[in-house]
């Protein structure tokens, strides 16, 4: 199985925002997101989008 660089995991994080098309914003949180915390190859990337209201239940019904 191939591991994503952090470079090719962002660009896919945007490439998802962007085929959604509803997508207003993103954020990251978790420990990625947190900087006193020591990097470890189990960091895993905690990302939220934020859409509007009435984009919410396609994208529940079609996960």
């Amino acid at each position: 199985m191939h591991k994503r660089s952090e470079a090719e995991m962002w660009a896919l994080i945007r490439q998802v925002a962007q085929e959604l098309g509803v997508v207003q914003a993103m954020a990251l949180n978790g420990s990625r997101a947190n900087p006193q915390v020591v990097p470890d190859q189990f960091q895993d990337f905690d990302i939220v989008y934020f859409v509007p209201d009435e984009a919410m239940e396609p994208l529940l019904t079609d996960r």
